[in-house]
């Protein structure tokens, strides 16, 4: 997975910023489930729904700029 996250140099570091950007390369923003934080022990559907829900807030967001 490629956890989503704040610090980037924590305990738990991350690849992906609150915006869905990756780290350390531009331009690159990520829609998938597997941005959680923790392994998902249930259908994957939801979270899907969120992240896809997450990302369009922010393309939004940018677009508006």
């Amino acid at each position: 997975t490629c956890r989503i996250g704040i610090d980037a140099h924590g305990a738990r570091p991350s690849v992906v910023d609150a915006e869905l950007k990756v780290r350390g390369v531009q331009g690159l923003r990520v829609c998938d489930v597997l941005v959680n934080p923790e392994i998902i022990c249930s259908h994957s559907m939801a979270p899907s729904v969120v992240v896809a829900g997450r990302w369009a807030d922010v393309n939004q967001a940018q677009c508006r700029e």
